[in-house]
Order: C-alpha cells, then structure tokens, then sequence
C-alpha cells in the first residue's frame, strides 16, 4: 500500500510506502517528518475507515490521473477544435478531434486503478480495496472539510 501527500513544509509531494507498524514518514526534500498511523488503525478490515496523517473520516475516490494532464488533453482537444472549425473551416475534422478525446477520455476512465484521496488533507492512498461507503467527490463535503482543516492548522500553528 501506497501513500501520497503534501508536505507541509515545503509542498513538495511525498510519495511512500505505508509502514506497517505505524511511524513517521519523511519528506525527501526537506526532511520533515510526518506521523502515519499503522494499517491496522486507518484500515481495521482492509478498507480505509480513517485518514493515517489527520482525524478525518471523509473520503472519495478518484481515478489515477493527474489533473494538469487531463486538463492540457481537453485544452489541445478544444483547441484543435476551433482552430480546425474556426480557422480552415473543417467542422466535421474538428468535431472527430473532439470524439478521439472524448473516446481517450473514456478509455482511461475504465482502465486507469482508482484511488481513496482524505478531503481534509488530500492524503492519496493506493493499493486498498476500496470502501463501498466511499463515493466520488461532493464540493459540499470538500468545503466542510477544508473550513476543519482551516481550523486544525490555525490551532496548531501551521
């Protein structure tokens, strides 16, 4: 099993194994230390109940994909769209563009793995079966969740 997260001192991403016992994971680029609570705590039936690095309980999941490179794929897409439609006034070229996207789109959606990301902090944890209790991401949860994380930094001092 595999965890990935931010690093609050210097936001560069940390990307590790979990240990099995619990303890404290470091930051290669800085070399702070993060407590992590052991498998057996975070995930008692083999299914994440609890964030490792933070007292959440909330969680959704979310393909494997990065984000900026999902973005820059529908930003080429669309702008071969309109530079296909717009400019050389080829609209059905265009709109093939637009249906290879959508197709790749489709294709990573069924075969990339999905992963259990903590809204309070963002931890991102692989390799678990995933919790039927978990569904995709609520903006309405995310909010409650980052105004708590708002609140446990102000009182920690971070």
């Amino acid at each position: 099993m595999r965890i990935r997260f931010g690093c609050r001192a210097c936001s560069q991403s940390v990307d590790d194994a979990v240990p099995e016992t619990g303890g404290a994971l470091r930051c290669a680029g800085c070399g702070a230390a993060r407590p992590c609570a052991a498998p057996a705590q975070f995930a008692p039936a083999g299914v994440v109940t609890s964030c490792p690095l933070c007292p959440s309980d909330e969680f959704y999941l979310q393909r494997d994909f990065p984000r900026r490179a999902g973005l820059a794929v529908m930003t080429a897409g669309g702008a071969a769209f309109l530079i296909l439609a717009g400019v050389f006034d080829r609209i059905v070229t265009g709109f093939a563009v637009l249906g290879v996207v959508a197709l790749l789109d489709l294709m990573l959606s069924r075969l990339l793995p999905v992963v259990t990301v903590c809204y309070r902090c963002r931890t991102e944890l692989r390799g678990l079966p995933l919790n039927p209790a978990h569904a995709a991401f609520d903006h309405h949860v995310a909010e409650d969740a980052e105004k708590r994380a708002r609140a446990d930094r102000a009182v920690a001092g971070d």
